[in-house]
């Protein structure tokens, strides 16, 4: 998993220690790092993240792809999630977030999947 971080930060550019630290975090809270051509996917699924945790994102350059399955986020996610820069595609799936706040994330993203 670190190549794959290193390797981010080699392709994006990403010298800043912050979003290094940004990276491990991520992974530590149990998410998954991918870059592909596009960008920066992220997935945390059947994890205990926390809303404070998930605003490790913010720090982020770049999230092409967001996917959250089966983790307790609440509606205080809502605006950290809506603050990430360049999202192309979110996926959430079983959370608790309010139909309020999905509402909300679909006015931004209207490409959001969620089940």
């Amino acid at each position: 998993m670190l190549a794959i971080v290193a390797g981010c930060c080699a392709l994006e550019g990403c010298h800043a220690a912050a979003e290094q630290a940004a990276y491990r975090k991520v992974r530590d809270a149990g998410g998954r790092l991918s870059f592909d051509g596009d960008g920066l996917d992220v997935a945390f699924s059947n994890q205990r993240v926390t809303d404070e945790q998930l605003a490790t994102l913010n720090v982020l350059p770049s999230i092409h792809s967001l996917r959250i399955e089966n983790v307790p986020l609440t509606d205080t996610a809502v605006d950290v999630l809506l603050s990430i820069k360049q999202m192309e595609n979110l996926t959430i799936v079983n959370t608790r977030i309010s139909k309020e706040g999905l509402s909300r994330l679909k006015a931004k993203y209207p490409n959001l999947r969620q089940k």
